[in-house]
């Protein structure tokens, strides 16, 4: 990999500028134009250099001021549906299917973002309506230790 593609991977690493035109901000400190730089990232992701891009809000900044990851039962042949119907609505940014630990039967897991605990409480109540699961664990954020953007390239 050439450097100037390297100087693009470490800067797409960090967290995008709050800019209406991110990319030309990008572009400024790589001296590619923004459509070029674009291009770069797309054929990194082609080639499988980088797995993904995207933008992550910060949602504290945003106002979601409560988080909390749910833990919900499912039986193996009703994981897909009741996931997908979570997996819709909008205060969930992340749900996810894993294995059942020993003496934990929680399996479908959603990260529920809310800007009170009303709110919270409501979009967890919502679900289980919507998916007919009625138990679950409520693990709710008590203080953020880290949060990152992903490093696409390893130089340690």
């Amino acid at each position: 990999m050439d450097e100037q593609s390297r100087q693009i991977l470490r800067i797409a690493s960090g967290d995008l500028p709050l800019a209406s035109r991110p990319f030309d901000e990008w572009s400024l400190r790589t001296g590619v134009d923004a459509r070029q730089f674009i291009l770069a990232l797309r054929s990194a992701l082609n080639a499988g250099t980088i797995r993904r891009f995207g933008a992550v809000l910060a949602h504290t900044k945003s106002g979601m001021k409560n988080n909390a990851m749910v833990a919900w039962e499912v039986a193996d042949d009703d994981a897909d549906r009741a996931g997908r119907i979570m997996a819709r609505f909008d205060a969930v940014s992340h749900c996810y299917l894993r294995q059942a630990a020993p003496d934990f039967p929680y399996r479908l897991y959603t990260m529920i973002h809310a800007p009170g605990d009303r709110k919270l409480t409501a979009v967890i109540e919502s679900i289980r309506t919507a998916t007919g699961l009625n138990s679950f664990v409520v693990l709710a954020s008590v203080r953020e230790f880290k949060k990152t953007s992903p490093g696409y390239l390893d130089e340690s």
